[in-house]
């Protein structure tokens, strides 16, 4: 046997085996831009790297279990992502399959061949597509609206009911919209809302969820006026049972859509430290999670599902957050002396006086007390 007979190499694409024909291969060559300009003779091509190279090879399959080789080879052109080809003539080459074509007849009997193109597979050197930060909870605060519209427009009703029920629903919606600081609605909207109780939800739920009439104390529940306390009512009568479901159905809304807004105030919260991250975490968590408690009690399935979704991926997203944020610790200065001598102590830069100023409530800039602990930022 001759000796380049002795370096032929079975081949092989992924742990599919077939034999080989004859092959083709671009194995040199360049990409070029051609520019060509008016009134010029010469042209220039502009190199743009490497040509691609690229692979086709004739093969076969052939043998009494012939068609088991043949579907195997199938399966492996067809399977996704690079694969490594163990190539007779070049050895072996990281390569996607980009064409596969196969012929069998009765004449060649207990044979299949093949008609192989490969493409090398090369590197993503692109940044990869990553979710948009808090897109997650965006989604599911959207789907927690959607959610609690429903359920409001099951829960709540005036249809039929006599004038005092009517007059009740009215005054709630009304403190509710001062408590909120929502703008007066015109005297013949309120009972056009009342009456169509998906629409009064959604515009509820926009008004208070509003990142514009978040309080700026970011930890605060719901608000002393929200929602008016229910008292001893009686439910001896239809109209008494219907009044009091619209209480519940309304403290429900106004808490669900305090939730959806620290939700989405979270994601936009600009954290001073890990610390704050965290506690926001654990707070909104904490209340989503009593959310699900009363959902569940109600077999509100939908809302339980929706709000149990919203709750992690919040806390996935304040977790992926986190790392990056700076830490705090204590420093005690050893001798009284100015903030602005602090802040460069501790940071090498002055400019930070006023962040251990207010952090530390210090009454008076050009002192700060030796021996009392203060409470810094560190990097993340």
């Amino acid at each position: 046997m001759t000796g380049w007979r002795k370096q032929l190499r079975a081949g092989r694409f992924r742990k599919a085996g077939f034999f080989v024909e004859s092959h083709s291969a671009d194995v040199a060559g360049r990409r070029i831009a051609l520019h060509e300009y008016p009134g010029r003779d010469q042209p220039w091509p502009e190199d743009m790297g490497r040509k691609t190279r690229g692979f086709t090879i004739e093969a076969y399959v052939i043998g009494t279990d012939y068609m088991a080789a043949r579907d195997a080879l199938i399966a492996a052109c067809n399977e996704a992502g690079p694969g490594q080809l163990v190539h007779p003539y070049l050895g072996t080459r990281s390569v996607i399959c980009e064409d596969c074509q196969v012929s069998e007849t009765t004449q060649d009997g207990g044979m299949a061949r093949f008609s192989l193109s490969f493409v090398e597979a090369g590197e993503n050197i692109h940044p990869r597509a990553v979710p948009e930060p808090g897109a997650a909870v965006t989604r599911a605060a959207d789907q927690a609206i959607e959610v609690t519209v429903e359920s409001f427009g099951k829960h709540f009703s005036i249809n039929k009911a006599p004038q005092f029920v009517i007059d009740d629903a009215r005054a709630w919606v009304e403190k509710i919209s001062r408590s909120f600081n929502i703008p007066d609605l015109p005297s013949l909207d309120i009972p056009d809302l009342l009456s169509e109780p998906r629409r009064l939800a959604r515009w509820l739920i926009n008004q208070i969820s509003d990142p514009l009439r978040l309080p700026a104390n970011p930890f605060w529940g719901t608000r002393r006026g929200g929602t008016p306390k229910m008292g001893n009512q009686s439910n001896t009568t239809p109209s008494r049972r219907r009044l009091i479901a619209n209480h519940q159905a309304l403290n429900s809304l106004v808490k669900r859509s305090e939730i959806i807004g620290q939700a989405r105030s979270a994601i936009t919260r600009n954290y001073q430290h890990r610390g704050e991250a965290l506690a926001m975490r654990n707070h909104i968590s904490k209340r989503i999670e009593s959310e699900m408690y009363a959902a569940s009690r109600g077999q509100d399935d939908p809302a339980f599902e929706t709000f149990r979704t919203l709750n992690t991926v919040l806390v996935a997203d304040l977790n992926a957050r986190a790392p990056s944020l700076s830490q705090t610790t204590t420093l005690t200065p050893k001798q009284a002396e100015p903030a602005l001598v602090t802040s460069y102590r501790i940071y090498a830069d002055a400019g930070r006086a006023d962040e251990i100023i207010s952090r530390n409530r210090i009454i008076h800039p050009g002192f700060i007390p030796a021996d009392r602990p203060l409470e810094i930022l560190t990097h993340a």
